[in-house]
């Protein structure tokens, strides 16, 4: 989706590649590899997002769907680290007292997503 994107932005503004890049602070060969699909940092995706006016939120959250049996593959998973657990406690317990911007907790999922998605190599948390 970010490729897409991306290209249509470029298109628009009626720029080259390497001025993209200049604008958004990067190696014109990182944007390269965003064109061709090539998966890149997190701490990129967010400038090209903030160049072209999007939540990295948005872009990372389009390429995933949410499992049928999501509730219970969550429990189990978060019975099995009670660190984390512990952690999502604490963010439960900040959004209900309304002290965690909507903003905030948008970024930590695209974050998650993100970082799931490119985690193929270290030892899995379950094992």
């Amino acid at each position: 989706m970010l490729q897409t994107i991306l290209e249509n932005e470029i298109r628009t503004r009626g720029i080259s590649v390497r001025e993209a890049a200049r604008q958004i602070k990067v190696a014109h060969t990182t944007l390269l590899r965003v064109l061709r699909g090539e998966q890149i940092d997190f701490g990129t995706l967010t400038k090209i997002c903030a160049w072209i006016g999007i939540s990295p939120a948005n872009v990372l959250n389009s390429e995933y769907s949410i499992g049928e049996h999501l509730a219970d593959e969550l429990k189990m998973f978060l019975d099995n680290n009670p660190e984390l657990s512990a952690a999502l406690n604490r963010v439960i317990h900040e959004i209900k007292s309304r002290q965690l911007k909507r903003t905030v907790l948008d970024d930590l999922l695209a974050y998650i997503t993100f970082r799931i998605s490119i985690s193929n190599d270290g030892p899995a948390i379950l094992e």
